[in-house]
């Protein structure tokens, strides 16, 4: 896992290698490392290290993330406007501003009385 040392000090893990040598592994202050995911667990988890993620693919994840919550967003409203075609059918009274849970909630209760 490849993280960022965002404090002033230097972070410092042993461990033993295949060959059962002591290794020593070390992340100065702002420095970037890849690093084996068992000892940036315990890094993590100090907050002063954090993963580190490219700012190309930091961008790029950005924008796809925008485009997902794009597409969500037209499917809530594909949502709503079939709930309204369908409570208008059944001759169901709702505000205009009334949210696709509440309706559905509103239709089922109908259906069942």
């Amino acid at each position: 896992m490849k993280v960022h040392n965002k404090s002033r000090r230097t972070y410092q893990h042993s461990e033993l290698d295949a060959q059962g040598q002591i290794r020593i592994i070390e992340i100065r202050p702002d420095e970037i490392k890849e690093i084996s995911d068992k000892i940036a667990q315990v890094w993590l988890n100090t907050g002063d290290v954090v993963e580190y993620a490219d700012p190309k693919e930091q961008a790029e994840l950005q924008e796809e993330n925008a485009k997902l919550k794009a597409q969500l967003e037209a499917l809530k409203g594909n949502k709503i406007d079939e709930l309204k075609k369908e409570a208008d059918k059944l001759g169901i009274k709702y505000q205009k501003n009334i949210g696709a849970e509440k309706l559905a909630e509103k239709i089922k209760a109908f259906k069942e009385q």
